[in-house]
């Protein structure tokens, strides 16, 4: 089946209660033993690429690779950015086939985080509804460092 988004696979395993199975991978041996065992066990699952990843298979082999085994299995696969860390990141893959983002702006302060996740979900969302996870960076620190009494903006 073709690659699905993954927000789509969210709904129904909230719905069901289970859980997917994330598999990073950087080549095609990773890739194939994560889609068998989706393929053997009937399950869904989350392939997933770093930008290092990327960098090293290149993001057309990837996404091709990733195409052409969802399209021999039978069960749902989403292939996931994990860590993206820029804007760029988040446009490179949704344009090349990518279901799914995440943007790691764990390294800005929380209004630039907050920033940098709502441009890439208006980029994913206004390009055919590609889900976007969001890394906020540790909760404890800025829970403990924070002096507004305003709510945080979604």
């Amino acid at each position: 089946m073709p690659l699905e988004i993954l927000g789509k696979m969210y709904e129904k395993a909230n719905r069901e209660y289970y859980a997917i199975g994330q598999f990073n991978f950087s080549n095609l041996e990773f890739l194939q033993s994560a889609i068998e065992a989706a393929e053997e066990m009937k399950s869904p699952v989350i392939v997933a690429c770093s930008t290092g990843a990327i960098k090293y298979g290149g993001i057309r082999n990837l996404v091709a690779l990733t195409r052409t085994m969802a399209e021999k299995c039978s069960a749902p696969v989403a292939l996931h950015l994990d860590h993206g860390a820029k804007l760029d990141d988040i446009k490179m893959c949704v344009d090349a086939g990518f279901t799914s983002v995440m943007i790691d702006g764990s390294h800005h302060n929380l209004q630039e985080n907050i920033q940098l996740t709502r441009s890439a979900v208006d980029y994913a969302h206004s390009h055919g509804g590609i889900t976007v996870k969001p890394n906020w960076g540790d909760w404890a620190a800025l829970k403990t460092t924070s002096t507004s009494t305003k709510p945080m903006p979604a």
